[in-house]
Parts: structure tokens; sequence; C-alpha cells
């Protein structure tokens, strides 16, 4: 129990720092992201499913896709260097999904648009990137967020939807169990 507890304050603390970036970086109306005109301001569509996929890299970058449904649904499908291969489902605190939700909508391109993070002055090679895609019925939204891109916004944008996926506590999933076991303290 006090396992589950910590894991919620962890999670709560997560969305609380991710929602917080958001608002204290968010362009306004006429500024642009990315080379798009931000069309949401935070609300997520009703009856839209989130899917967050990574794609690989030329090493050992984990790549899955994680699908966040409204009702708090979560699916994971590991497929290359994930610490679970496969597809997994884990129900979310709806709070938590709602939040992720909204906080990641303000990237969301008008519907059926498929958009890339062009303005890339800064770029450096073999990074993943995080596939946004929206769905609704056959309506699908996209927005690829490549993670070398370090200019203008992209540095922020990484931060937000890294922040979106550590408030999933996924990392048992994502991080093959020799890394996991690596990164815990003495």
């Amino acid at each position: 129990m006090k396992i589950i507890t910590n894991t919620l304050k962890s999670s709560t603390l997560m969305v609380a720092t991710l929602l917080t970036a958001c608002q204290a970086q968010q362009p306004n109306n006429s500024q642009e992201v990315q080379g798009k005109n931000q069309k949401n301001q935070g609300e997520h569509i009703k009856g839209e499913v989130l899917t967050i996929q990574t794609t690989p890299c030329f090493g050992r970058c984990p790549v899955y896709a994680v699908t966040i449904e409204e009702n708090g649904q979560l699916t994971f499908d590991g497929k290359r260097f994930a610490g679970y291969q496969g597809k997994t489902t884990r129900a979310l605190d709806e709070k938590l999904t709602s939040n992720i939700l909204n906080a990641l909508s303000v990237y969301r391109p008008q519907t059926g648009e498929k958009e890339k993070n062009t303005e890339c002055n800064e770029r450096a090679t073999d990074h993943p990137s995080y596939v946004l895609t929206w769905q609704s019925g056959d309506n699908k939204t996209v927005y690829h967020h490549y993670t070398g891109c370090f200019g203008g916004n992209n540095r922020h944008i990484s931060k937000v939807i890294r922040s979106a996926i550590d408030a999933l506590s996924i990392n048992d999933l994502v991080m093959p169990k020799k890394v996991i076991r690596t990164m815990k303290p003495d």
C-alpha cells in the first residue's frame, strides 16, 4: 500500500510539474509552435484516443507505443529494446489521464493534418522521435517531433512529452531491467 501511495504522489507531482511547464512557456495565439499556429489551448477533444510512439535510433533506444484512452486505459506495446516486449494494459487515475491528454493537446494540429517540427537550426543526428497520434474513428491527426532538434521551442516540447511519459509511471515497461537496476540508488 505504501508503494502505491508513493507512486500516486510521485505521478501527481510529475503532472503538476508538467502542467506548470506547459503554462509557463506556452506561446500565445499569435506565436508559432514549430512552424504551425497553435490550434488548441490545452483541452483534449472528447472521443479521441492518443498514442505516443517512439521511433528507433541507430543504438538501443527503446521503441514502443503507449495508447491513452479517456477512460484511463493505458495500452503499452513494447517493440524493440523495451523492458517489456508485446502488449500490456494498465488503468490510470482519471485526473492523471485528463491532465496528460490536455497537456499534450497543445501540440495537436488541425484534425486530419500531419505536422513535423521542421524548424530545426540546431540538430543532432541519431535521436529518436515522438509521434503523437490523436484518433477518433477514421480521423487521424499526427504530430511528429524529432528529439534531436534543440533550437526554438523544440527542447521544451521534448521535455513536456517526456514528462507526460514519466507521469504514466511506465519506466518498468520502457527501460530494460539492467538499466533500471543501475539507475536505482544503493
